[in-house]
């Protein structure tokens, strides 16, 4: 009883990290694009000055 327990926790724990390591480069990514769209809008801008 107390080893599949101790199994369900540690597969539950794994498909928790699994899905929050998926998110936190989702949300990296998205954080990235961002940034590259500013940095090409400044680009631009110093250009036409």
């Amino acid at each position: 009883m107390l080893f599949q327990l101790f199994s369900i926790i540690i597969l539950v724990s794994i498909i928790i990290l699994i899905i929050s390591l998926f998110r936190f480069r989702k949300q990296r990514s998205e954080q990235l694009n961002r940034m590259e769209k500013r940095i090409e809008e400044l680009s631009e801008e110093i250009k036409r000055k």
